[in-house]
Parts: C-alpha cells; sequence; structure tokens
C-alpha cells in the first residue's frame, strides 16, 4: 500500500471527537487521540487487510474494514484497501450506532 487518504468525513469525525476530548479533558487528550488515530491509521499501510471485514449494503463499502483505534479502544477506524492507498472513511465512538451511520 502507497498512501493514507482521510476522506473529509473522517476528518470531521476527528475534529468533533478532538473538540469534545479537549473540553472534557484538556488539549493534551485531544492531542492523544489524534496521535492515536494517525498511528492507527499508518499501520494499515503496512497491513492493509488487519481490521476486521464489515458486511455494509452499500456497495461502495463491500471491502470496508474497521481497527480499534490504539490507547482509545471505545473507537473504530473504518477504511478502505484500495489498490495503491487506504481511504480512511469514518472514525465513530463504537457505541454509536455506526452500522446506520455507514450504511
Amino acid at each position: 500500500m502507497g498512501r493514507l487518504l482521510f476522506r473529509p468525513r473522517a476528518w470531521q469525525d476527528i475534529t468533533e471527537t478532538a473538540e469534545y476530548l479537549e473540553a472534557e479533558s484538556g488539549i493534551e487528550l485531544a492531542e492523544r487521540f489524534i496521535d492515536a488515530v494517525k498511528k492507527t491509521a499508518e499501520s494499515f499501510l503496512k497491513m492493509p487487510m488487519i481490521g476486521s471485514p464489515c458486511r455494509f449494503e452499500r456497495l461502495e463499502l463491500r471491502d470496508c474494514r474497521a481497527l480499534l483505534v490504539n490507547d482509545f479502544e471505545r473507537w473504530l477506524i473504518f477504511y478502505l484497501p484500495v489498490e495503491g492507498r487506504v481511504e480512511i472513511v469514518r472514525v465513530l465512538h463504537g457505541a454509536r450506532d455506526w452500522i446506520a451511520l455507514l450504511d
């Protein structure tokens, strides 16, 4: 795999979560979350099939996979391993109805 691409909605998820974490617990936690997401996503470049396969009805997400964010085990990164790149689709809390959000 060559490059890592964050879709706009994924960046929005990350930004909203970081803002929430900063308001609740301070800037250090927010920055740790952003770093953890980036490091977890970068691991997909070496091992693109590491995440669990997801079953979504949307055709464009048929190859979507999910993995927990390192050190933030309640957060999931949904991504697509695509030839030459990995696309980060969403970053969502596991308690959310992520099936409805992605289907």
